[in-house]
């Protein structure tokens, strides 16, 4: 079962201008520019930081689908090399 990162939980309804202000200073890395994004209109705050959450949780997604696919090809791997000893300890057997 995977396990799904659900952005629904941190929607920014929930937060005031000041907090999605903090936010999106550090998920931004803008440090001292606090102050422009206050600036901006609650909705525009609000559309930036579901906007970067939902691309938070869709590069999370990817990135576990790959080390996923990574975990599975090693296992392939190994399973193939596997097989090829044993093929060749027959074949010296013979």
């Amino acid at each position: 079962m995977k396990n799904e990162i659900n952005s629904s939980n941190y929607q920014s309804e929930n937060l005031g201008k000041d907090d999605l202000a903090k936010s999106l200073v550090i998920l931004l890395g803008m440090d001292g520019y606090e102050g422009q994004l206050k600036k901006l209109s609650l909705p525009a705050l609000r559309k930036m930081y579901d906007g970067l959450l939902s691309n938070a949780v869709h590069v999370s997604q990817v990135r576990r689908e790959a080390y996923d696919a990574r975990k599975e090809l090693k296992i392939s791997q190994d399973r193939s090399a596997s097989l090829e000893r044993d093929l060749n300890r027959l074949k010296k057997g013979k």
